[in-house]
């Protein structure tokens, strides 16, 4: 009885023996019962074993075309010697008796399925708790939980069996509707008829890959400086010659998840060509100079492009830079050359009398006044030892609680703000002009952060400076700085256009990203077209999952596009009057869209594949298309050394996705450099970065070539072509659309000519 009380007694499975015999008998007394029931039981189905037998007998009969009665159930069972295990013949006669109509068969077969289906739940509980145990990852866990449930929900919307004339009647229907559209697609349209002529549209299951050359426009200048790890710093430009003509890899830093930095190496070194470029100019006097499509990490929405970003807008830069080298020289050399950059003509009036190949050395040095690279490779104490002196012997002061270092030669005011980074050392730069018109660079440090770490670990050769510096810090306030572990964020100051300049960039995989100039900076149009064309045209919906743009970056790009609105004026806030009727037309649209959209940066197969789990089910099975942007900078399940292994790995889970939600998947794909090193351009399959897995399981395969890109003079320029390498279950060629890089939109080259292709038909 204490049992009762406490609520202690084990409680039975959902289960109900009334229904189970109530099934049994009206199987038994109606003849074609079973057709109307096996397309919804399985003969685990039913709690009792008994009835599980009874029932897989009936199965088997049925499938014999044998009849299914008291007797042909008796002797089946005899024959199996399984007629005790269902408490022989007596027990039988009574599910037959127990039962006065067959009409309410369904109904009762409903019920022994709901109480499965109920069970089954527990279980898969039961299992997940196990799995939660004993699985050390999480997201494997997680996983599996989701494919349980998954799974079950799947079983639960099963479609009862439709008869043939049913099929036949709506078949006919459709083929009625095709001829009278001219709509011969069977799958999700693209947009674009011609591209749908020979696919016939995205077929469902199918994993698409779109390719393209990676970083097309994200590049930096030739002149942008890259520290090296071993405390060289150097352009990219030279970065990118040591590469193809002497075969040297550039160690360098990357920014992790965790916003520290650790080494890595580029696995691509990139000639972009002369492209229009923008200077970027922070609070703090850094500068970088890139294309307009170039990101930088900002503090709350990820890595934008510099299009995207404005003057205000903070973006990370290092607040320490740890690299020192271990190349040791003579302390009276280090001595030497600091006061020789600090103030030649001074350096060469004291060395005057150590004769001619002493004034050499000093006119050497005075030619650019810059820090030479034999600094930049000295040890942690050695460079402290440059430092000390530098700032000792050069035009240093005290003005406004701030310790003020100038010189007339910006360039070498800019390498000793990058020398002191390294110390955890943030200096600002600022340029001032004299009363005789010269301009000169002043360089301040103001932060008692940053004061404390010069007195600790570099000082003042000066005894009268170190005293006054002493004085600084006991007056500086204390500020606090907008930090995350290695980075500061700070606010863009200026962004000029620069005009047309030689740029290259670095493929860094996996963070993608690597530091020039002290700046953190990071390494589509066609599937986002494809993705307003699928939901805002055909009213499918769409999962977009970016992990290179913010969501904000890829709205702004559909809404010129929808708007036909030129990018460049959006960005700017220039709009033109008739733009706001356009713009708010265009929102209403995507509004109203079934647009789905994550830009998380880390995403891994695992929680793309549960999202569109959670998704299909939200979308009562409406969702249509899934776009990953782009495959290269997903995560597999597991970190491993082996990329080629982990992209393998992620095209087939991709195409795993495409088969279990009955989804077509289209995946962005880098192209490798060897399309640069041809005459023709144009990309083949052997072009596809770890090509071998990523064409293997694709049913189908496109690349999107512009001529102009190449030949500037082309006569086709304003066009694109869309190639079809590989087709499963179709032709493949090339098909030619028109591209219109302002509104950043693909359009057919003619009038569309079927409804709801879309694709923006001008």
């Amino acid at each position: 009885m204490d049992d009762f009380a406490d609520g202690n007694l084990e409680r039975l499975p959902p289960q109900s023996i009334e229904a189970e015999q109530a099934v049994l008998g009206a199987l038994m007394v109606s003849g074609d019962g079973l057709s109307r029931v096996v397309d919804l039981l399985q003969p685990e189905y039913f709690y009792r074993k008994a009835h599980q037998v009874i029932y897989a007998a009936m199965v088997d009969l049925y499938d014999g075309n044998e009849p299914i009665d008291i007797v042909t159930i008796t002797q089946f069972l005899k024959d199996e010697g399984k007629i005790d295990l269902v408490g022989g013949h007596a027990y039988i006669t009574d599910l037959s008796l127990s039962v006065a109509t067959t009409a309410n068969l369904e109904f009762y077969a409903k019920i022994v399925q709901e109480k499965a289906l109920l069970r089954s739940l527990i279980k898969a509980g039961t299992e997940i708790v196990a799995s939660c145990y004993e699985e050390t990852d999480a997201d494997t866990a997680l996983d599996k939980a989701e494919h349980m449930i998954f799974t079950l929900a799947q079983r639960r919307n099963m479609q009862e069996m439709v008869h043939v004339k049913h099929i036949v009647e709506a078949s006919f229907e459709k083929i009625e509707q095709r001829y009278e559209n001219r709509d011969v697609l069977s799958g999700v349209p693209s947009g674009f008829y011609d591209l749908d002529a020979m696919t016939s549209g995205f077929q469902p299951s199918d994993l698409v890959i779109i390719a393209a050359r990676p970083s097309m426009g994200k590049c930096l200048s030739a002149d942008a400086e890259i520290l090296l790890t071993d405390g060289r710093v150097l352009t990219i430009e030279q970065i990118y010659r040591n590469k193809h003509e002497q075969g040297l890899d550039a160690a360098m830093l990357t920014l992790k998840a965790d916003h520290r930095f650790s080494e890595t190496i580029p696995t691509h070194y990139l000639d972009e060509g002369v492209k229009p470029t923008f200077t970027v100019t922070t609070e703090s006097g850094r500068k970088i100079t890139s294309t307009a499509t170039h990101p930088f990490l900002t503090r709350d929405r990820g890595w934008l492009k510099l299009e995207d970003l404005a003057v205000g807008d903070k973006i990370a830069c290092p607040a320490t830079l740890p690299v020192f080298g271990k190349q040791s020289l003579a302390e009276a050399k280090i001595k030497l050359m600091a006061h020789i950059m600090a103030s030649p003509q001074k350096t060469r009036e004291l060395l005057s009398a150590a004769g001619s190949k002493a004034d050499s050395r000093v006119q050497d040095h005075k030619a650019d006044s810059l820090i030479p690279q034999s600094i930049f490779t000295l040890p942690r104490e050695q460079l402290a030892l440059f430092l000390r002196h530098l700032l000792s012997a050069g035009n240093i002061s005290v003005r406004r609680a701030a310790l003020i270092y100038v010189s007339t030669n910006e360039r070498q005011i800019h390498q000793l703000s990058h020398l002191l980074l390294r110390f955890g050392i943030i200096a600002k730069i600022r340029l001032n002009t004299n009363t005789q018109g010269q301009v000169f660079a002043e360089l301040s440090i103001d932060d008692i952060h940053g004061l404390t770490i010069l007195q600790r670990e570099i000082g003042l050769a000066d005894s009268d400076m170190s005293h006054e510096l002493k004085t600084i810090i006991s007056l500086v306030p204390t500020t606090k700085q907008d930090r995350l572990n290695d980075i500061v964020f700070e606010s863009i100051s200026s962004i000029v256009d620069e005009g047309p300049q030689q740029v290259f960039d670095l493929t860094i995989d996996t963070t993608h990203n690597f530091v020039a100039n002290d700046i953190c900076v990071h390494n589509t149009a066609f599937v986002l077209n494809l993705a307003q064309n699928c939901a805002v045209e055909a009213g499918v919906a769409c999962a977009i999952f970016s992990l290179e743009m913010s969501k904000e970056s890829l709205v702004q790009r559909m809404l010129c596009a929808e708007a036909k609105i030129d990018a460049n004026r959006l960005r700017t806030g220039h709009l033109h009057t008739n733009d706001w009727t356009a713009l708010a037309t265009a929102m209403g649209r995507l509004g109203e869209a079934p647009i789905y959209i994550d830009d998380s940066a880390m995403v891994n197969v695992l929680e793309v594949r549960a999202k569109c789990r959670r998704l299909k089910a939200e979308t009562k099975g409406n969702l249509g298309m899934v776009i990953i942007d782009y495959i290269q900078l997903m995560q597999g399940r597991k970190a491993t050394d082996n990329r080629v292994q982990e992209v393998s790995e992620i095209s087939r889970s991709l195409k795993t996705l495409a088969r279990e939600i009955s989804t077509p998947v289209i995946a962005l794909s880098q192209l490798s450099r060897a399309v640069e090193a041809r005459q023709n351009k144009r990309p083949m399959l052997s072009d596809l970065r770890e090509s071998g897995s990523i064409e293997q399981d694709a049913d189908l395969v496109m690349f999107i070539y512009r001529d102009e890109y190449y030949n500037p003079e082309s006569d086709k320029r304003g066009e694109a072509e869309i190639i079809i390498a590989k087709q499963r279950n179709g032709p493949v060629g090339t098909v030619d659309l028109l591209y219109q890089g302002s509104i950043t939109r693909f359009l057919n080259k003619v009038q569309n000519q079927y409804p709801g292709g879309g694709g923006g038909g001008e």
